[in-house]
């Protein structure tokens, strides 16, 4: 049996080509293109590392002033001589963070992964980044994609029996290749 580290690593993430600005305030005087251009609209712009709806959620959350005083309203229009404060706060994971999950693999193999799940956890989520089931677990434990043949109770402990080819999974059955029925689900 094997156990599974707490803390699996994150699977790699593609670097996004405009990354954020840093938290903190940053200050935007307007200039000649600026002029009667909506402020969400300019603050994307000039900070392209921001998209415009979050930079829409930013203004009407009160991070944004000008000469003191609070823009709340994205399509306000620049004008000639104002300077903008926007205060990004700092930034929140963008990726679930994983819960420590103690699962034991009962066995493994090319084509399945058996594990016993502990009761409280789903098997599945209701998304594939869910880091509170079993799943989440496996594809990070084994960085790649698994499917479950069946699923058991939140609340149940058990056998869980995953596999690494969707093919594999029919009807609650884990079959090879060749169609050879390998597992079946049941219930005693």
């Amino acid at each position: 049996m094997t156990k599974i580290e707490p803390h699996p690593p994150a699977p790699a993430r593609r670097a996004d080509p405009k990354p954020d600005p840093q938290p903190g305030r940053h200050h935007i005087a307007a200039e000649g293109e600026d002029l009667g251009e909506r402020l969400d609209r300019m603050l994307a712009r000039r900070l392209p590392g921001l998209s415009r709806s979050r930079l829409k959620g930013l203004i009407e959350s009160g991070a944004v002033t000008c000469g003191g005083a609070t823009i709340d309203e994205p399509s306000t229009r620049v004008k000639p001589g104002q300077s903008f404060t926007l205060t990004l706060p700092d930034a929140e994971p963008a990726s679930p963070q994983a819960q420590a999950i103690p699962l034991t693999v009962l066995h493994e193999d090319a084509a399945v992964i058996v594990v016993d799940k502990p009761a409280g956890i789903p098997s599945t989520g209701l998304t594939l980044d869910d880091p509170r089931c079993v799943q989440y677990w496996l594809m990070r434990r084994f960085d790649e994609m698994v499917w479950a043949v069946h699923q058991l109770d939140s609340d149940t402990s058990g056998v869980n029996i995953f596999v690494r080819e969707k093919p594999l999974v029919a009807g609650g059955r884990v079959v090879d290749g060749a169609g050879k029925v390998l597992a079946e689900k049941g219930h005693r």
